[in-house]
């Protein structure tokens, strides 16, 4: 950055799990969830990377640097639910190969995403900024 420079990196934490069916009944633990974080893991996805960026930010030495997390509520039908469809779609074959999960329970998560009292906290969507010093 040039002296003055700001820098703002964004990155989802996918390794935080906040879902809570007893919040509300339509609030959803999908089973590909935690095979999906498995698989990412095991392809060399660092999930929690954007949590960590306001420290690497720090130890670079830039100055007035802040974060922020949010997350958005899914609901049926929404852009999030699409993007989890899209998700679960793409890794469906490296999915089921885990043995974990069963075709079956694959198509289970992809007909919950529709049912339209679905809602499903997205991950949290890590915001962090800093400026160059000088």
């Amino acid at each position: 950055l040039k002296p003055g420079g700001w820098i703002v990196i964004e990155d989802y934490d996918g390794a935080t799990d906040l879902a809570d069916p007893t919040m509300y009944s339509g609030e959803r633990r999908l089973r590909t969830r935690p095979v999906i974080v498995q698989v990412m893991t095991a392809q060399g996805v660092d999930l929690g990377f954007g949590r960590r960026v306001l420290g690497l930010l720090k130890t670079a030495g830039l100055q007035d640097v802040k974060v922020e997390g949010s997350l958005t509520m899914y609901q049926a039908q929404s852009p999030g639910t699409l993007l989890m469809r899209a998700a679960i779609e793409q890794l469906r074959p490296a999915l089921v190969a885990t043995g974990v999960i069963a075709e079956a329970e694959v198509e289970t998560d992809l007909a919950t995403l529709e049912q339209g009292d679905f809602l499903m906290p997205s991950f949290i969507m890590w915001t962090t900024w800093g400026r160059q010093g000088g």
